[in-house]
């Protein structure tokens, strides 16, 4: 990384990450993704911003560990360390001048393997073993499953994307992983977060329907996805890296385009608005939220 006010920007964000995974502020790591996202927009560096999505999937396992083991995890919890050390060897590497697409991946695979022991309950951990051989055999089922129904992400109400990630992010950290089924999980995380933004504009401009929507906004980037994932195996050549890590830039920058343009998509309503007597009170939602803590807490429990 040769520009230095890049490098400065982007290491400094990290070392935020890092602070904010020791003071238990997993959401701020989120945020700080994100910030990544936009900061190599504006350097124009696609590169790289697989780290945004990186932050925010650890962001995510942290507080999925939090409630899974609410009773165990502190702040200076190994579990903290393992994310901790990950994004400390990415700022080392920006810092030396030796960051690129493969160490990227390498690290994450590291990290994603000493993790994922934790986001499973521990009465799974004593029965379960690894079986990556079944991780990949349900991974290539659920890319032909793309394959055959990605014409459903022109539906508004579809759950393709989600649907295929919660199989995959449910084998991998249970049974394990090849290389290969990561990236497949990943690069459908990074399509995920385009994707809310580019269904939120075509049922606003009423494209979605028409055909035109899945041409201009779905099509080529889930080709490109599918034919990334199917045509090589776990022994990546180094350009493999780097197409993944320009397809996911890519994505990444129309998606910070779109929150350019339209902010935190909040809520997206596919129906007409709710009546009167269909909008809760804060009070009716400070209930419904203690019932639904109370019950994952005794869920976990």
């Amino acid at each position: 990384m040769s520009n230095k006010l890049l490098k400065t920007i982007i290491t400094q964000d990290l070392k935020t990450a890092i602070l904010s995974i020791e003071a238990g502020d997993l959401n701020f790591v989120r945020i700080l993704g994100n910030r990544i996202g936009s900061n190599l927009l504006f350097f124009e560096n696609k590169q790289l911003m697989i780290m945004c999505y990186i932050l925010r999937e650890i962001s995510s396992e942290l507080e999925k560990i939090r409630l899974i083991h609410k009773k165990t995890y502190t702040r200076s919890d190994a579990i903290v360390s393992i994310a901790t050390d990950f994004i400390q060897k990415l700022v080392e590497s920006i810092e030396n001048n030796t960051i690129e697409a493969k160490r990227i991946w390498e690290c994450y695979f590291e990290y994603k393997e000493n993790i994922r022991g934790y986001l499973v309950q521990e009465i799974e951990l004593k029965n379960y073993r690894n079986a990556i051989g079944f991780t990949k055999l349900i991974s290539e089922k659920l890319l032909i499953h793309l394959k055959e129904n990605k014409i459903l992400l022109s539906k508004k109400n579809n759950k393709l994307i989600l649907g295929i990630n919660n199989e995959l992010s449910r084998i991998i950290n249970l049974h394990g992983f090849n290389k290969k089924d990561l990236v497949f999980y990943m690069l459908l995380q990074v399509f995920s977060s385009y994707y809310d933004y580019a269904l939120y504009e075509g049922i606003k401009e009423k494209t979605l329907e028409s055909g035109e929507f899945f041409k201009d906004k779905v099509e080529n980037y889930v080709d490109r996805i599918i034919d990334l994932v199917d045509n090589y195996e776990d022994d990546f050549p180094n350009e493999y890296y780097i197409k993944i890590c320009e397809l996911i830039g890519e994505i990444c920058n129309d998606w910070r385009l779109y929150y350019i343009n339209y902010m935190e998509l909040i809520r997206v309503s596919y129906g007409p608005p709710p009546s009167k007597e269909e909008v809760l009170t804060e009070e009716a939602k400070q209930k419904i939220s203690e019932t639904i803590i109370h019950a994952l807490e005794k869920d976990m429990n």
